[in-house]
C-alpha cells in the first residue's frame, strides 16, 4: 500500500504543478467488507475508543487520503470513500446525504465497465455482483 501511495503522491504533485485541477484517482478492491473497513480506517483515519469510554482520533496513514484536518475536524467533503458494491446496487445502508453528494461517483462506480475491470484485475475473485470495493479519491483543498 505504501509503495502504491508513494507513486500516487508523485503523480498528484506532478498534476498539481501542471495545473490539472482534478486529482488522480486511487481505487482498491477488497475481497470482503471486513477487510475493506480495516483498509479504509488505516488510510482515512478513525476514532479509537479507550477503556474510559472516550475516543481519540487516529489519523489516516496516507496524508492525501485523510478524512480529518490537522485540528481533528472531519473534512466537509471526505477524501476517502468506502463503498460496498452489494449495498450500492441494492440501495441499502446508503445515507441520503451521501447519495446526493456522490451521485455522479456512485453511477460511475457501478457501471458495467468499471465492475468488469475491477473483477478482471483480480485472480480467483468472486463475480462482479459480490465484490466489495473501497474507493479513494483525493480532492483539491
Amino acid at each position: 500500500m505504501e509503495a502504491l501511495y508513494g507513486h500516487y503522491e508523485k503523480t498528484y504533485k506532478l498534476w498539481e504543478e501542471a495545473g490539472i485541477r482534478v486529482p488522480p484517482c486511487f481505487i482498491v478492491v477488497c475481497n470482503n467488507t471486513a477487510t475493506s473497513k480495516l483498509v479504509y480506517d488505516y488510510i482515512s483515519g478513525f476514532h479509537r475508543k479507550n477503556e474510559a469510554g472516550s475516543s481519540q482520533l487516529e489519523h489516516g496513514r496516507l496524508a492525501l487520503f485523510r478524512n480529518f484536518d490537522d485540528y481533528n475536524n472531519p473534512l466537509p467533503r471526505p477524501n476517502t470513500l468506502l463503498i460496498d458494491s452489494e449495498q450500492l446496487e441494492s440501495g441499502e445502508a446508503l445515507d441520503d446525504n451521501f447519495r446526493k453528494m456522490a451521485a455522479d461517483e456512485i453511477e460511475k462506480s457501478v457501471s458495467p465497465v468499471s465492475k468488469a475491470t475491477a473483477w478482471n484485475s483480480r485472480k480467483n475473485a468472486s463475480p462482479p455482483n459480490s465484490t466489495t470495493t473501497t474507493f479513494w479519491s483525493s480532492h483539491q483543498k
